[in-house]
Order: C-alpha cells, then sequence, then structure tokens
C-alpha cells in the first residue's frame, strides 16, 4: 500500500496548540466503537505506532500502518498482524515488538492457536515478520532487556485448563514454556497481562480470578520463578499491558484511581493521584521522565514520579493513548485520531 497523506488540521484543532496529524485509516474502519479506540502510541524509527482493535469482538487482523513524522504521512500498511488488537508496542534492542494478545484462529471460539506469538521488525520498520511462541490462547507482553531471556506472557494450557504461561528463549533454541503456576482451575481465567523487567529480572503477577496471585521475579542462578514475600497486594488492577512501564527501579502501573508505583529496592507499592484529581488514562517512560495522560491535562514528573507537574491543557474529546519523543507530545484518541503538541 502506497503512503497516504493525512488531513490538515482545522483552525479548531489547533487553536489549543494540539495539531491533529491525521485519522489512522485502518483504526477508523474498525466496525466496533471499541476498536476504533487508539489505545497504543509508540515512536520508533522516526514513525509513529498506534495500536486499536476490539479482541472481545475479534476484529483482526490489525494493520501496522505507522504515521512518518517528517513527511507526515502514513506509510501504508506494513504487516497485517496476526491478532484482534495490538494493546502494546515494546522497543528491544534489535527493533519493534507488538505482542499477538487475541491470535486470530477461532473456531471453536478462542482455542489455543499454534501460531501465536508477536509480530516485530529488526530494519526500522520497512519489513515485519511473525514469530510463534507456541500454543496460546493470548501473548501480552515481551521483554529482552534481560540476559536470562528473551520472555513472552500471557496465557495457555496446562492440565487441561486455561493457565497463566510464561514463556522463554534461550540462545538459537525454540520458545519454551518457563512458568505454569498461578491458576485457578475453577475460574480458568488467570493471565500474565503484563512483564516488566528491572535491573535485569523480570518481574509479572497473574490475575483474572478473585483471589490476589503473587507477583513473582525470575531467579537466573535457581532457574525458577520465586514469589516477592514482602509483597501481598495487587500491583496491575488492569488488563492492557501499555499501562505497565520501567522507571529506573519501578514498576509503574496506570491502574484504578491514579498510579500504582512499585519500588524493587524496598519491594514496597504506593498509589499516587495526579494533581487535578482524574483518572490516569495513559502513562509515558522517556528515560528518567514520567508522562501522565488525564482526561484535561498531561503531567510530567522527574522526580521518579513523587512529584508532578502540569505541562499542556487537553480539550481534545476522548484522549486515549500518549507518546513522547524529543521535543513532541502524541496522543490518540477514541476516534482514531493521532494529535500532537509541541513541548513547553
Amino acid at each position: 500500500m502506497s503512503a497516504t497523506a493525512a488531513p490538515m488540521a482545522s483552525a479548531s484543532e489547533s487553536a489549543s496548540g494540539w495539531t491533529l496529524l491525521g485519522v489512522h485509516p485502518e483504526a477508523a474502519a474498525q466496525p466496533t466503537q471499541p476498536g476504533r479506540r487508539i489505545i497504543e502510541l509508540e515512536v520508533f524509527a522516526g514513525a509513529l505506532y498506534a495500536g486499536y482493535g476490539d479482541y472481545n469482538a475479534n476484529t483482526g487482523p490489525i494493520a501496522i500502518n505507522p504515521f512518518d513524522l517528517s513527511s507526515g504521512t502514513f506509510l501504508g500498511n506494513r504487516q497485517d498482524a496476526y491478532t484482534h488488537q495490538i494493546a502494546v508496542y515494546r522497543p528491544t534492542a534489535w527493533g519493534l515488538v507488538a505482542p499477538n494478545i487475541d491470535p486470530l484462529q477461532d473456531i471453536p471460539l478462542d482455542p489455543l492457536d499454534p501460531n501465536g506469538g508477536f509480530s516485530w521488525t529488526d530494519d526500522g520498520g520497512k519489513t515485519w515478520n511473525q514469530a510463534a511462541v507456541g500454543p496460546s490462547y493470548h501473548v501480552y507482553d515481551f521483554s529482552d532487556q534481560s540476559s536470562s531471556g528473551p520472555w513472552a506472557v500471557g496465557a495457555s494450557s496446562a492440565s487441561g485448563s486455561a493457565a497463566p504461561t510464561i514463556w522463554r528463549r534461550t540462545g538459537d533454541e525454540s520458545w519454551q514454556v518457563s512458568f505454569q503456576g498461578d491458576n485457578d482451575p475453577t475460574v480458568a481465567n488467570d493471565r500474565y497481562y503484563w512483564l516488566a523487567v528491572v535491573g535485569g529480572l523480570p518481574y509479572v503477577q497473574a490475575r483474572g480470578s478473585a483471589a490476589v496471585k503473587p507477583l513473582r521475579s525470575f531467579d537466573p542462578t535457581s532457574g525458577t520463578w520465586l514469589s516477592v514475600s514482602e509483597f501481598s497486594g495487587e500491583l496491575h488492577a488492569s488488563g492492557n499491558p501499555q499501562h505497565v512501564q520501567v522507571l529506573g527501579t519501578q514498576i509503574v502501573s496506570a491502574s484504578g484511581a491514579g498510579l500504582r508505583i512499585f519500588s524493587t529496592e524496598t519491594r514496597s507499592l504506593r498509589v499516587v493521584v495526579m494533581p487535578n484529581g482524574l483518572r490516569v488514562i495513559d502513562l509515558y517512560v522517556r528515560g528518567s521522565e514520567l508522562f501522565t495522560l488525564t482526561q484535561g491535562a498531561v503531567f510530567r514528573s522527574a522526580d521518579g514520579g513523587v512529584t508532578f507537574q502540569q505541562i499542556v491543557t487537553v480539550d481534545a474529546p476522548a484522549p486515549t493513548a500518549i507518546a513522547v519523543s524529543d521535543d513532541m507530545i502524541y496522543l490518540g484518541t477514541a476516534a482514531s485520531r493521532l494529535l500532537a503538541h509541541s513541548m513547553p
């Protein structure tokens, strides 16, 4: 598909400092309103990547169509990703990854899919490929930031029941199941929705049933997933992996009324509410800075999420996602729009 020009912003759209970059064509063509929501943004190799789709209504495959920031055009569909929704893009040491949070095989409804895994690129986004991790119901998150990995997390099957699953790949070997130990068979709905690597150690926590499951980290010496005994709460209360980011030695979650910030040093959790008191819609980490998006504003913290300052107002309808790069802030909306604002 050839590149397409983005529509120009109207005066009303740019009056508050926000410029309409364009309307994501494939997101806007989704058949359901949840599918048209831009739920993830990532800047990679000079382009803005949007995540969208409806995995409850099975509206995939999902077109990976980046917006080129230099030319102001959509570059065209790079891949029909093997998923009904892209909920997270993860930058890696070698490229960009989009996990298949809901692989396409649907008959009978949502069976184990042998092709489930992730989309990936290692040439700056020019070409995309599909990699399978093994039979899976969901593959929610991915990281290569640990020397003991790479790792992928989601849900597969254990003892005839759906179970939260961690996959690991070492060297040139194929992906293997590393751990399945936090399942409630009577519910069969537990999943690892997120994966965070801090100081080379990966952390996960299953959720889906009423019981709070242990926060776990990988012990490379024993090769086992150990529970963090000092912590017994729920770190992340959302099913969106994008809402978990690493900030220094902290794992930051946008779930509930504000932020839930877990220190891997003190093994403690603190809850942070934004200065305007509104729910955190999305968050983005750039180096040592943490940016949060609420219905009314974008905030920035430069001290590890201790204090926040409002940097721009947001009067766009239904903002849903944020990304930050260089001197620009980018937003996605529920109407498939991509917006930009210069950094104050």
